[in-house]
């Protein structure tokens, strides 16, 4: 059994640049589902994880994805692997935070515009949430690509 696990993860260090983006994507994948129930109890066997009202377990399991993506092909130091995981972790709750505040502060500005005197909801505008989830996701991969490239000097080199 370990020499299978070992031949594995040889196959997986020595994957080429394709494969390495099916790896990814598919771990991706995996980690999308797992977060699309972090939203709510918890799953399985473990309980919510929220700071903030915002759950972190899609930062987790991310993070993961992330970690194993370095630890097969950058670099196997276990600083580098744990910054990444928990800048993953900060970099998805900045996302979340963003995200929240900016359409807190576009349905403020648009009861506002209303006329005064009016005491009838403003209905979200449909791609107001797609604006504040760019703006999230910008937040969040702007805190990413720092923690990479103070960890992982590949990651800025013209090669890569």
């Amino acid at each position: 059994m370990t020499s299978f696990v070992g031949a594995a993860l040889m196959g997986l260090s020595n994957a080429s640049a394709s494969n390495r983006a099916i790896i990814l994507a598919a771990l991706a994948i995996v980690s999308a589902i797992l977060s699309n129930f972090a939203w709510h109890g918890g799953i399985l066997w473990t309980p919510r994880l929220a700071i903030w009202k915002v759950p972190l377990l899609p930062g987790v399991f991310f993070g993961t994805v992330l970690a194993l993506a370095i630890w097969l092909w950058v670099s196997r130091r276990i600083f580098a692997i744990a910054v990444i995981l928990l800048s993953t972790i900060v970099a998805w709750f900045a996302a979340e935070i963003t995200a929240e505040y900016t359409l807190a502060l576009i349905q403020k500005m648009l009861d506002e515009i209303a006329a005064p005197g009016k005491n009838f909801p403003i209905p979200t505008i449909n791609f107001t949430l797609a604006v504040c989830g760019v703006l999230g996701g910008l937040a969040g991969i702007a805190t990413l690509t720092f923690a990479l490239s103070l960890v992982c000097k590949e990651f800025g080199a013209v090669e890569n």
